[in-house]
């Protein structure tokens, strides 16, 4: 062959020495980061739905007779938190 050059090789593998090899550890790697950005992704979503749902309904404040159910309600008139004196 003229120039010392040898042909290279033919067929699926042609591009093998041109390529570099992928180490298993470079793929682990990345399967750990790509799943590590899914469940981001997954808490994201979530927290925005359970952030969606209690911006709908609002607050929730007990009524009289929800206290009197616990057994907190108290028939007198609220009294002053200040003391007189």
């Amino acid at each position: 062959m003229a120039g010392g050059l040898q042909p290279g090789p033919t067929g699926p593998y042609r591009d093998r020495d041109r390529m570099a090899r992928k180490s298993r550890t470079a793929v682990l790697k990345r399967q750990r980061e790509a799943k590590k950005a899914e469940k981001a992704a997954m808490k994201r979503e979530k927290r925005m739905e359970r952030d969606a749902s209690r911006g709908e309904g609002g607050a929730q404040v007990a009524t009289v007779d929800d206290l009197a159910g616990y057994g907190f309600a108290d028939d007198a008139e609220p009294e002053d938190n200040e003391s007189t004196g």
